[in-house]
């Protein structure tokens, strides 16, 4: 892994998309193409984001005030 610089060419674009589910939802491929679609077009949002741009889970009480995570 510390070669894989030398082995592939840089994505010209995001591949990998994170977000936050609830307990017990299994997302669909769908909603991961939704997904990292959106992370694609705002860049990383609380609905999409990435390990560099992480963002905390969003409260149990539903609320959508999410705070962006920081290093």
């Amino acid at each position: 892994m510390r070669d894989r610089l030398t082995w592939f060419e840089k994505a010209s674009e995001a591949y990998l998309a994170l977000w936050w589910i609830s307990e017990g939802h299994i997302p669909s491929v769908d909603e991961a193409k939704e997904r990292l679609e959106m992370l694609r077009l705002k860049g990383p949002t609380p609905d999409a984001f990435t390990f560099r741009d992480p963002f905390e889970a969003p409260s149990r009480s539903g609320h959508r005030d999410v705070e962006r995570g920081r290093r």
